[in-house]
């Protein structure tokens, strides 16, 4: 689904697919980097601070990186799937 990043992914797995017991799993993730609950932090930052008015993707995607360290939300989405992976 577009705008589910990994832990939600995992997350909705976890609360509505388990229980189908599939044989294959495939998780589609078009931004590694992309972690929705921080861009739409940002997003709320940029919009207070009178810097936008609509969501602008690029422009907050911009703005967050930024602020985020690109290996330290690497090392975090990596650790997701292994730990996803090892559990399942």
């Amino acid at each position: 689904m577009d705008s589910y990043d990994i832990e939600y992914a995992i997350t909705r797995f976890n609360k509505r697919g388990k229980k189908y017991n599939p044989d294959l799993l495939i998780f589609l993730n078009v931004d590694f980097l992309r972690i929705r609950e921080l861009m739409d932090k940002e997003f709320e930052d940029l919009q207070a601070a009178g810097r936008i008015k609509k969501y602008n993707m690029p422009l907050v995607f911009q703005s967050y990186i930024k602020k985020n360290n690109k290996e330290k939300i690497i090392n975090y989405q990596t650790a997701l799937l292994k730990k996803f992976i090892n559990e399942n």
